[in-house]
């Protein structure tokens, strides 16, 4: 079942078999009946702001079976279901994978009359799937005397105080997490366990972290994207062959009209220092640990690591007047930054070129204290695991808090770029922001000044923004507690392509406006939800391609499918990750996706 829509059901008992609920504009699921059966299923609710969870139900006793289900479910109200007083619910719930941005369910102290027996068996849920700053913690001591829970081989992920956080007489933390769990219940759970994530195939790219693999998987999963669209957007999305550090940067110094003799790439390292300081095109010094070339640098220079190891992050430009500074590879080496690299420090203008980060981002040195007066100016040919789901960004451009940072007029590029992890942008009024040719997490582009930025600008052309399940917006921005009016900066996106099952735009203030949107020729593999987002205002309901195009008189030539998680194979758990094979006999936890989906999908649009 295809539908944008909810359905209603009282009286008898209802059951859905092997059908595909894909929404986010409307009411809330609604039942009031004796019994609701799920089995085999896809469930896509990645919105409800209809003002309850995905499913509401009123009945006052109930029977809800659900077996072998995905679910993507949010809402407003995070919960992953809601008891209603004086009820009595069974619920069956068998090897089903559930992703929520909430708890299991909300407090009950002012429910005190229900009762709820769940019994689980070989189910992933992923709780608090949203931003850190929002996660819920489960009321679990409200729970008491009205559930009973009975679990064996559940695989719990996510933020552990979403699953139990048990405190003791005088309201101290005690345990929390799987642990917490099984002190509420006074039992183990046999065969369950907990991570912070898992990993279905459409999370891929957050399970690796060298830059080949990487790569790899992306280009791949775009690929498959892209197949039965017409001709023309063949070309939409990266250059495959420029994206990234390595053979890649060497390719793309070639292709901006820079190319590197055979006899210049490697270069050897300085009577054995890899870390060159390059002065006015010359060899000025050379040093053999990272933090401390770092602390001799001077305006204009460029740092070159001669290496392929792994370096640790640590350390800062000394800059006690503002420097241009550059920090990059050396033709055909494949240097890799472990940690967050602090390198944006007072009065300095980064360059960051043919780098991989592991388990780290370009950021502030530090924010209001030692990050003002600071912009990353280019960002080239750098790779990033995706290791996090949330957290801090891939990169920031700048300090947005920064008197001397909302006065700069610089143009900050991001060229060849492979960032699909957890990336925040932090612009800055009066800044023009050109991406090109590149992979990134759908990003927030924030404005705390105050002052509207008529003249901020964001081009995007021939890349991918890749947020295949998560609930942030593709673009993002805004303080939904400061006092406007706000303006976020005008957006041009050009072959392009936009892949978020949730929506396009979201704004945090319903005094923030796009200053304008410009497309062309991009694809937007986009859900069954709202486009264009604002808390708090009343906007157009954009929900397909076709209004967005009538809202902007732009994107004529562009052209929508569906999601990735929208084909319930892309929720196969991948090998060696958690959940895998960790079932009963070998088999996997959650659903069997094998069996979800098998009817031929009608669609509406």
């Amino acid at each position: 079942m295809w539908t944008s829509a909810f359905f209603h059901g009282s009286g008898s008992a209802w059951e859905f078999r092997n059908c595909r609920f894909l929404g986010g504009v409307g009411e809330p699921l609604d039942y009031d009946g004796p019994k609701l059966r799920m089995a085999d299923c896809l469930i896509v609710f990645q919105e409800s702001f209809g003002g309850g969870p995905w499913l509401s139900l009123r009945s006052k006793t109930l029977d809800w079976e659900m077996e072998n289900c995905a679910l993507y479910v949010g809402g407003v109200l995070r919960e992953l279901f809601r008891p209603i007083d004086n009820s009595h619910w069974k619920l069956r719930w068998h090897h089903n994978t559930i992703i929520t941005c909430g708890t299991f369910l909300e407090s009950l102290e002012k429910r005190p009359a229900a009762r709820i027996e769940i019994e689980s068996v070989g189910n992933i849920f992923q709780l608090n799937n949203t931003n850190p700053n929002i996660y819920q913690g489960a009321q679990v001591h409200t729970w008491k005397d009205r559930v009973q829970w009975r679990g064996h081989h559940n695989l719990y992920v996510g933020s552990k105080d979403g699953l139990a956080w048990v405190h003791d007489a005088g309201s101290k933390q005690k345990t929390y997490g799987l642990s917490g769990w099984n002190e509420l219940w006074g039992q183990e759970e046999t065969g369950s366990r907990e991570a912070e994530v898992f990993y279905p195939v459409f999370r891929e790219p957050l399970a690796l972290h060298e830059p080949a693999p990487l790569l790899a998987a992306v280009q791949a999963s775009a690929t498959r994207r892209l197949q039965g669209l017409p001709a023309e957007f063949s070309t939409a999305g990266p250059n495959w062959d420029l994206v990234g550090p390595g053979a890649a940067y060497v390719r793309a110094l070639a292709a901006a009209g820079q190319p590197v003799a055979e006899g210049q790439l490697r270069p050897a390292a300085v009577e054995g220092a890899p870390f060159v300081l390059l002065r006015q095109g010359k060899i000025a010094q050379a040093f053999d640990q990272f933090h401390l070339a770092l602390a001799a640098v001077r305006d204009g220079d460029i740092l070159e690591l001669r290496t392929d190891d792994a370096i640790p992050a640590s350390g800062q430009p000394n800059s006690k007047t503002p420097m241009s500074l550059t920090i990059r590879a050396a033709p055909r080496y494949q240097p890799v930054i472990e940690g967050q690299a602090r390198w944006l420090v007072p009065g300095v203008t980064l360059n960051v070129e043919g780098l991989h980060f592991r388990k780290g981002s370009v950021n502030l040195g530090g924010y209001e204290q030692t990050g003002k007066g600071c912009r990353l100016a280019r960002l080239a040919n750098c790779s990033f695991s995706a290791d996090v789901l949330q957290g801090v960004g891939t990169f920031s451009l700048g300090d947005p808090w920064s008197a001397a940072q909302l006065q700069s007029n610089g143009v900050t590029e991001i060229v060849n770029c492979l960032a699909p992890g957890a990336a925040d942008i932090l612009g800055e009024r009066g800044g023009h922001l050109v991406i090109r040719n590149s992979v990134l997490r759908s990003f927030n582009q924030w404005n705390r000044s105050g002052i509207g930025s008529e003249d901020h600008f964001i081009e995007i052309e021939h890349s991918l923004l890749l947020s295949p399940a998560n609930f942030d917006s593709a673009f993002g921005g805004g303080d939904w507690q400061a006092k406007g009016p706000f303006s976020l900066p005008r957006i041009t996106l050009r072959d392009s392509v936009v892949e978020n099952p949730r929506s396009l735009l979201a704004l945090g203030n319903p005094e923030l406006k796009l200053a304008g949107w410009q497309g062309e020729r991009n694809v937007f593999a986009l859900g069954e939800g709202y486009w264009h987002t604002t808390y708090g205002a009343n906007l157009p309901v954009v929900t397909n391609l076709g209004g967005w195009q009538t809202l902007w008189d732009s994107d004529k030539e562009s052209a929508q499918i569906d999601p990735l998680i929208y084909d319930a194979r892309s929720w196969k758990l991948l090998p060696g990750t958690p959940g895998h094979g960790q079932g009963p006999e070998g088999k996997d936890l959650g659903a069997d996706v094998t069996r979800i989906g098998t009817t031929t999908p009608v669609t509406t649009r």
